[in-house]
């Protein structure tokens, strides 16, 4: 895969104005120096969502969201960084840059890929508003116009070589027509992959059309469905069937629901199902939790009613819960797939189930019931259900997991989690390290203080004061690990003969609960204010404090009686030198 430059995205976060692109997303209004609106990111009806363009950096003193325009974009698209960048460099009409020799051949499939996908699609298109008998069986099948329009539904004919004749009028590169899965090689030459489907478009995040699913129009000894296979531009495990439509409604709702068929997705949305998406040639994987955490916390499993949907079901619902997320099971009818169940009841019916679906243990265990005729099989359904949860990161949310298994099967909670200690016995326990480490404000606050002040005087637009920063402080002196990580990203920065910029600072940072950190500590202070005094007083104190530390654990160590003559006359020695590099220090 091509890299993007350092250079591009450079370009990228000077043209992208902060005010400009927040304000395709919210009200902005101009309050003094600063422009205020209602947070993107949480419910609010008073502003407290505030843009600093001087220093092209946001920051909401409600929910705590802040940092630069890259981050903006990624929180309220719900994209990676990569994305991102595209998605601002498309909004600025900028060209986006790729790293290595191969990059142009990289970059350069990459966008023939999709213009072939997209002129394939509006062959598609074609082929369908052409063909009454499929027009007249998608209505059979109730659905609307609209929806078929609104999705690109298409037509793939019966045809050996419409779309590669097609495309080959507009000289694409062999390697580009050959990567693009839409053909398949035979001892003849390459033909068309889709023939005599209904063609369902599958988009990226960005409304790019990136693969195709076919739908058989007859029952010929052929396969129901047929996907695309895996392109460089398309990655099965990553994509959503229609989530480039419905992520601002599970956003907005909290909410996904997840569908295994693509028509199952189009009743759903044509229903007022909004936060509908489905599976793309695949069962559902880890890349698919993963990108639904981004967006929402509960999912619900809307799958085919006979013993195979169940299966499924239960098996991902069990791989939501590893990665954090709270998965409901929605019972439909025995035998029915969702698609037939949308069609045949009122959508007030479909909002009655998902209102009342069940946990994934409580399915499972509902499920399981007819097999489990014996304590003993009890045992061993609890031990199965355990298996499944043991790698969840989250020993809160396990826990709680484990209080619903003790529900559901009327065992004393503290009997299992017994054995899920022995489960784990040889498996070291996952807990997550608090990223923003909680200061205990009495003790530790003016040490902290002296370490904010600090990095504050980095951003200083006298290069006095940051060459000062650079030549005499020393990283070690810093004692909080949040700190550490900010001053060493700022560190190379500080030699420049141009300011420390804020936004891009922030947008270097990887984890999100430090941008917001930084975010805090930059977005009201006046850079102009400070003097080289600050600096050096700032800098002198930092430095006595750590001298002071390392004598205070020096002289602990001499207390320790086992030490050896030679060992303690060293410590004893380095005590003297700390002590007289401490007095030096003005």
């Amino acid at each position: 895969m091509a890299i993007i430059t350092e250079n591009s995205i450079e370009k990228i976060r000077l043209e992208a104005d902060i005010v400009s692109t927040v304000s395709d997303y919210v009200n902005l209004k101009k309050k003094g120096v600063n422009f205020f609106g209602l947070c993107p990111f949480h419910d609010e009806k008073t502003p407290s969502f505030s843009v600093n363009e001087s220093k092209q950096i946001f920051k909401c003193f409600g929910c705590g969201a802040g940092g630069g325009v890259f981050n903006f974009i990624m929180d309220v698209e719900k994209v990676d960084f990569v994305d991102a960048i595209k998605i601002l460099a498309d909004k600025n009409g900028i060209e986006i840059e790729y790293k290595k020799s191969s990059s142009k051949q990289s970059k350069s499939l990459s966008n023939e890929l999709l213009e072939i996908h997209d002129l394939a699609n509006k062959l598609f298109i074609y082929n369908f508003e052409k063909s009454q008998n499929v027009i007249d069986y998608l209505k059979s099948r109730k659905l609307k116009p609209e929806i078929i329009k609104e999705f690109e539904i298409g037509l793939s004919i019966d045809s050996y070589d419409q779309v590669l004749k097609f495309l080959q009028k507009r000289k694409f590169s062999s390697n580009a027509m050959k990567s693009s899965g839409l053909f398949v090689e035979t001892k003849k030459g390459y033909i068309d992959r889709f023939r005599n489907r209904i063609i369902f478009p599958i988009h990226d995040s960005m409304g790019r059309v990136i693969a195709f699913a076919g739908r058989a129009t007859n029952s010929e000894n052929i396969a129901k469905y047929m996907n695309s296979p895996e392109t460089p531009i398309y990655n099965k495990s990553r994509i959503l069937y229609g989530l480039w439509k419905s992520k601002k409604s599970i956003v907005s709702k909290k909410s996904a629901i997840v569908v295994e068929g693509y028509m199952d997705f189009l009743k759903m949305y044509q229903s007022g199902f909004n936060n509908v998406v489905a599976v793309s040639g695949t069962s559902f994987t880890e890349g698919h939790a993963i990108q639904l955490k981004r967006l929402c916390n509960t999912i619900f499993l809307l799958y085919d009613g006979d013993d195979a949907g169940k299966k499924a079901a239960i098996k991902t619902g069990y791989m939501c819960l590893r990665f954090g997320l709270d998965p409901r099971i929605v019972e439909i009818p025995d035998g029915i797939d969702p698609d037939d169940w949308i069609s045949d009841y009122d959508s007030n019916e479909v909002v009655n189930k998902i209102s009342k679906s069940l946990s994934t243990i409580e399915f499972h265990f509902k499920y399981e019931l007819k097999n489990i005729q014996s304590d003993v099989e009890k045992a061993q359904f609890v031990n199965k259900i355990l298996l499944e949860i043991k790698d969840m990161d989250d020993p809160i949310y396990q826990e709680l997991q484990i209080k619903k298994i003790s529900d559901v099967v009327n065992i004393d909670q503290r009997n299992i989690i017994l054995r899920m200690n022995d489960i784990n016995k040889g498996k070291k326990t996952k807990f997550s390290k608090p990223i923003l480490q909680k200061v205990d404000k009495e003790n530790n606050d003016r040490n902290i203080v002296l370490e904010q002040d600090l990095i504050k005087l980095c951003f200083s637009k006298d290069i006095k004061i940051r060459n000062f920063i650079y030549h005499e402080f020393d990283i070690k002196w810093l004692t909080d690990s949040i700190n550490k990580d900010i001053f060493d990203n700022i560190y190379i920065h500080l030699h420049s003969q141009s300011a420390v910029s804020e936004d891009l600072i922030i947008n270097n940072l990887n984890n999100k609960e430090q941008r917001k950190y930084l975010t805090s500590l930059l977005y009201d202070i006046d850079s102009n204010m400070f003097t080289i005094q600050m600096v050096k007083e700032c800098v002198m104190r930092l430095k006595k404090k750590y001298i002071a530390k390392q004598i205070e654990e020096l002289r602990l160590s001499l207390k320790d009686m086992n030490q050896k003559n030679d060992v303690l006359q060293d410590i004893i020695i380095r005590i003297s030198d700390l002590e007289r590099e401490l007095n030096e220090v003005i």
